[in-house]
């Protein structure tokens, strides 16, 4: 029986030993197996459905102490399609891609091309003659080209958490396309108001820049003497997107006076006025003609 199960046991770590071994069939799919490397964008990682000025710019580099042979860089689309871009010969490398360079390369029709598509980027490195596809990616959303007349008029505001609800006007700068005025801001809160309210849109991004504006030198003046000491209530974009497919804008504003901050909250700013602001508008204009 000993030798049986001597015999059985030897099997066993074989089976083991045989089962653990790296035969190295598909060298690419061993993520991470060896060199890490580093995706750094130039720029906001976007293409917009304008490809012909869509591009991406990154720098790829090593983790300190790595080294090796070269890599590519290697696009997915929605997953799919993998396809080698650009071969990389050392490292840091610069890498710049025109959308429409890489759609070419990966045999896509730009006309097939979605707002919902996702490009992936992945850097291959090779080591030891060993390729591997490196845990490190990107993924590029497509967005719609910037518009200016879809960025402005009328807009229907609403903050759930702030509790506050109205409509203001947008209204773009003359000489900078992606400064944005919105006017009558202050009535969403009902007080006096103070400094203008401005959305500066990232060309790249579609972020808003972060900016601080005073809505009321002094609460007490517009809400009464209950809030006499909440001196210049403020409100702060601390983040925002612009949404340039449907024109709307997401901004969470921290809001804050010299007493203290009240917290962070989030507005929606939705293309439209109010019904209810229309309907009014509509009555109006109907007692103006009965009365002519």
């Amino acid at each position: 029986m000993k030798y049986y199960s001597a015999i059985a046991a030897l099997i066993l770590v074989l089976g083991i030993a045989i089962a653990c071994e790296d035969t190295n069939d598909d060298p690419v799919k061993q993520r991470g197996a060896n060199v890490v490397p580093v995706i750094e964008f130039n720029s906001a990682p976007v293409f917009t459905t304008n490809l012909n000025e869509s591009f991406v710019d990154f720098t790829v580099s090593l983790s300190d102490g790595e080294t090796a042979e070269g890599g590519s860089i290697e696009v997915l689309v929605n997953g799919e399609k993998p396809t080698i871009v650009q071969e990389i010969s050392s490292f840091p490398a610069q890498v710049h891609l025109a959308a429409t360079d890489i759609i070419s390369k990966m045999g896509i029709n730009a006309d097939t091309i979605e707002t919902s598509d996702v490009f992936s980027f992945f850097v291959l490195t090779k080591k030891n003659g060993v390729t591997t596809r490196s845990i490190a990616a990107a993924n590029i959303k497509i967005v719609c080209a910037y518009s200016a007349k879809l960025a402005q008029g009328p807009y229907h505001v609403v903050s759930e958490s702030w509790e506050a609800e109205g409509n203001v006007t947008l209204v773009v700068d003359a000489q900078d396309k992606y400064k944005i005025k919105v006017v009558g801001f202050e009535t969403i809160d009902g007080v006096s108001g103070k400094d203008d309210v401005v959305f500066q849109i990232d060309p790249d991004a579609y972020t808003l820049d972060t900016k601080a504006f005073v809505m009321s030198s002094d609460l007490a003046q517009d809400w009464g003497d209950d809030y006499a000491g909440y001196t210049n209530y403020s409100y702060e974009i601390v983040k925002g997107e612009y949404n340039s497919c449907d024109g709307s804008y997401l901004v969470t504003f921290k809001i804050y006076c010299d007493l203290g901050n009240f917290g962070n909250y989030d507005f929606v700013f939705t293309p439209g006025a109010a019904d209810d602001e229309e309907e009014e508008v509509e009555e109006e204009g109907n007692e103006e003609e009965e009365g002519k």
